[in-house]
């Protein structure tokens, strides 16, 4: 279990390295929280900063918004990334204001989210 994290945290510095900086709007829906959510998800995500977790999560969106990974929109405009070898989620407004990363250690986490594939 140890070396599959190991490996896990890996490969999302290398994905934070090798992915195209966050659009420079990419912004936390509710500024009040992020403190929160930095502190309960950052390290798994492997994040140091707050703004590092806020990179990767709208990286995470960019990457689903390219087709790159699955993408959900719920029906109140909800958007739901989820990188399937990497096991990020991240949930967003409907205008990618974002809400949430962590790591879904669920495997049909993602599968169970409100929402058609785009």
């Amino acid at each position: 279990m140890m070396r599959s994290q190991g490996v896990r945290g890996l490969l999302l510095v290398l994905l934070l390295l090798v992915t195209p900086a966050a659009a420079s709007d990419a912004y936390w829906a509710r500024p009040a929280s992020l403190p929160d959510h930095f502190a309960r998800h950052g390290e798994e995500v492997g994040a140091r900063t707050p703004q590092a977790y806020v990179k990767l999560a709208a990286q995470l969106l960019e990457r689903a918004e390219r087709g790159e990974i699955p993408l959900k929109v719920a029906r109140d405009g909800t958007l739901r990334a989820y990188d399937p070898i990497t096991h990020l989620f991240g949930a967003y407004n409907a205008d990618g204001g974002i809400r949430t990363l962590f790591v879904a250690h669920d495997p049909h986490y993602f599968d169970r989210q409100p929402g058609s594939l785009r």
